[in-house]
């Protein structure tokens, strides 16, 4: 039903522009547009040295001296003379009427995107260990443990960072150390970005996208990976989806989409699905 509205609107709201707009360049009473007797044409053709096209099953024309144009796709002017142009700036009384049955339509059957419509949206916060808690020291000895931060994420939730062997660990919630998140990371050596989003429905937050970057080689090249992690505290905040943002030129809509669905029922026993073209996560 919405969509068949959505078309029905397109057409009227096509019909109300071609009319307004046609009303509206006229300069001059010689040259104003006039509407005729509903005609069964449906092709153009040529007469009198000028050319007309119906549009919606009307025939329109153009009068005056010399041959205009109009931006207005898919309509040919025509010159035709010895006509009585219509008063500027009225419409007839079907024009009215599909103008208020196209703002009847609009208003009836709104659009709204289907995040929108469900209550979902996005936030954003950095990630900066510089104005973080350093919760746990880097391990002098061994070298491999890098320290961990407690950082502030949307609107305090407490977000776990943590460096070991080269390679990040993220994880969310009153109990993020002891998350499966914060044991999740990927194989290659690894950076994570600064901004940090958070999935929210009805304002709150139900997962987080992070990119992280991957080595690649011994030159320094790296990858770039969304990762998606649900927020469940008490043992189910975990990575739920990854994507390789540049083996997949969706990849912040593959992202959203994998939060927006798969966030809250996930089984953290699983490991984490590669969502499109794997590229480096085969």
């Amino acid at each position: 039903m919405r969509r068949f509205a959505f078309q029905l609107a397109g057409a009227l709201s096509q019909r109300v522009l071609i009319t307004t707009h046609l009303m509206v360049h006229s300069r001059s009473p010689a040259r104003r547009v006039a509407q005729h007797d509903l005609i069964d044409r449906t092709s153009s053709a040529t007469k009198s040295g000028g050319r007309e096209l119906t549009t919606g099953g009307r025939l329109w024309k153009v009068f005056g001296r010399r041959r205009t144009s109009c931006p207005i796709p898919r309509i040919a002017l025509r010159r035709t003379a010895g006509r009585k142009p219509s008063k500027t700036g009225q419409m007839s009384h079907n024009q009215r009427s599909l103008a208020l049955g196209l703002a009847f339509l609009v208003t009836a059957f709104p659009f709204v995107p289907e995040a929108a419509a469900t209550g979902i949206a996005s936030d954003y916060t950095k990630i900066r260990l510089e104005a973080c808690t350093q919760i746990s020291a880097a391990d002098a000895e061994e070298g491999t443990f890098g320290g961990a931060w407690q950082c502030a994420g949307y609107k305090g939730q407490p977000v776990y960072v943590a460096e070991g062997d080269l390679r990040m660990f993220v994880s969310f919630g009153p109990t993020a150390a002891d998350e499966p998140a914060a044991g999740q990371t990927l194989p290659n050596f690894n950076t994570v970005n600064e901004t940090l989003e958070w999935r929210l429905r009805d304002g709150v937050p139900f997962a987080t996208i992070l990119r992280w970057f991957p080595s690649v080689d011994e030159s320094g090249k790296t990858g770039s990976v969304l990762i998606v992690t649900q927020l469940r505290p008490g043992g189910g905040t975990c990575q739920i989806a990854r994507i390789d943002a540049q083996a997949n030129k969706d990849a912040n809509v593959l992202a959203r989409q994998a939060a927006d669905t798969m966030a809250g029922s996930f089984d953290c026993s699983n490991p984490p699905a590669v969502m499109g073209t794997p590229g480096m996560l085969y």
